[in-house]
C-alpha cells in the first residue's frame, strides 16, 4: 500500500516493537486477560498513546493499524487513540498520558439531554463497549440532529460485566440501567459527524493487515505441505484457492489507498470511497478465511495452528461499526445523491 515517509517510519517502528514482543502463542493466552501488556507497553513506549498522537493523519494511523492488524496484537489502539483520545481533544476534555479509553456511540433516544446546564442522563442497560473492562474512562458521544456531544465518565461508573466476542476481544456490559452525566460538552460538526465513519476506517485498515497475514501463512502453508510426494501448492485447485485470495487482497488494498487519501485530504467529507473499502474488505476477507481454512483442513482451527487467531479476527471485525449490508446501502446512497452527471467523473478520478 502507498505510505509517506511518516507513515513508513511508524510503520516500521511498530513493526520491529511487536515482532520482538509479540507473538500468536502469546496472543492466544492473553485473550484470558483480554489485553496483551507487553504488545500495549510497545506502543507507549513508541508514544503512541498520548495527547500528541491525536495529530496525525488518517496515512499514520492506516500504517499503525495494519501493522497492528498483521500482528494480531490484542490491544486497545483503535478504541482509544484513533477514537477515544481523538474524541476527547475534540471535545476539550483533558486526558493522561498512556490511559486507555474507550468509546460508546449511544442513540439519541436513549438520552435525556439538559441544553441549558449541558449535564443529562443516559440509559444505558446491557450496552457492549469495545475494551470497558479494561478502560480507565469511557467517551459517551451522540448527536441531536445537525448537533454532536461528548461526555467523560470513569469505566468504574459503568458495572461492566466481561464479555469477549469471537477474536477473544474484551467487550463491557453496562449493567446500570442510568447513568448521570454531568459534564457534556459540544463537539464540531467536522469531528463529531465523522465518528462512526472513523469507526470503520480503524477496522478496515486492522483487516487489511489481517488479510495480508492470512494470505502469507496459507501461502508457506501450502508449500511446505506435501500430499502424495509433492507440495500441496502445486495442485490446480490449491493454486487457482492461492490466486484467489491474492487477487482479493489486492482489489481491497487499491480501494483502501484510495479511502485513505479521500478522508486524509477532506476528513469533514461524506467519504463514498470508504463505504466501498468497508464493503470490500468484509467480502475479501470472507473469500481468505474460507479458502485458507480450506487449504488448511482441520488443523487451521486448532490452537497449535496460528491460522485461527487472525481469521477469528477478521470474522469478529466484519460485523464492528456497521456490517457490508449498512455499508453497502451507504455506499449505494452517496453515490445515487452524486447525480446523474458527476457519478462517471467520481468513480473514474
Amino acid at each position: 500500500m502507498r505510505q509517506d515517509d511518516t507513515s513508513e517510519m511508524l510503520s516500521d517502528a511498530v513493526q520491529r516493537a511487536l515482532s520482538a514482543n509479540s507473538s500468536p502463542q502469546q496472543t492466544v493466552k492473553c485473550e484470558a486477560l483480554g489485553i496483551d501488556h507487553t504488545a500495549w507497553r510497545c506502543l507507549t513506549d513508541l508514544g503512541l498513546t498520548t495527547q500528541e498522537s491525536t495529530q496525525l493523519g488518517f496515512r499514520e494511523f492506516a500504517s499503525v493499524l495494519r501493522t497492528i492488524g498483521y500482528f494480531g496484537a490484542l490491544v486497545p489502539y483503535a478504541e482509544s487513540e484513533c477514537l477515544g483520545r481523538w474524541i476527547a481533544n475534540a471535545a476539550g476534555f483533558e486526558t493522561q498520558p498512556n490511559e486507555i479509553l474507550s468509546i460508546l456511540i449511544v442513540d439519541r433516544e436513549r438520552v435525556d439531554f439538559d441544553r441549558s446546564h449541558s449535564r443529562g442522563f443516559a440509559s444505558l442497560a446491557r450496552q457492549r463497549v469495545k475494551w470497558g473492562t479494561h478502560a480507565n474512562r469511557v467517551l459517551l458521544v451522540f448527536s441531536d440532529r445537525n448537533e454532536h456531544f461528548a461526555s467523560v465518565l470513569p469505566a468504574s461508573d459503568f458495572g461492566f460485566e466481561s464479555e469477549t466476542n469471537l477474536a477473544g476481544e474484551p467487550y463491557g456490559v453496562c449493567t446500570v440501567s442510568s447513568i448521570r452525566m454531568s459534564v457534556v460538552r459540544a463537539i464540531d460538526a467536522a469531528v463529531g459527524g465523522q465518528v462512526r465513519s472513523r469507526a470503520a476506517f480503524c477496522r478496515v485498515s486492522e483487516m487489511y493487515g489481517a488479510v495480508r497475514r492470512v494470505n502469507e501463512l496459507t501461502l508457506g502453508y501450502a508449500s511446505d505441505r506435501k500430499q502424495f510426494g509433492r507440495p500441496i501448492a502445486q495442485y490446480q485447485v490449491i493454486q487457482s484457492y492461492l490466486a484467489e485470495m491474492a487477487a482479493e487482497a489486492g482489489a481491497a488494498a487499491a480501494i483502501l489507498d484510495v479511502a485513505t487519501d479521500v478522508m486524509n485530504d477532506d476528513p469533514a467529507g461524506d467519504c463514498a470511497e470508504l463505504a466501498a473499502a468497508r464493503v470490500r474488505m468484509n467480502r475479501a476477507a470472507q473469500l481468505v478465511c474460507r479458502h485458507s481454512h480450506q487449504i488448511h483442513g482441520a488443523i487451521g482451527f486448532t490452537r497449535e495452528c496460528p491460522l485461527q487467531l487472525w481469521t477469528r479476527r477478521l470474522w469478529a471485525w466484519r460485523e464492528e461499526y456497521g456490517n457490508e449490508i449498512e455499508w453497502a446501502r451507504r455506499l449505494g446512497e452517496l453515490v445515487i445523491g452524486l447525480g446523474p452527471f458527476s457519478y462517471w467523473e467520481r468513480i473514474t478520478r
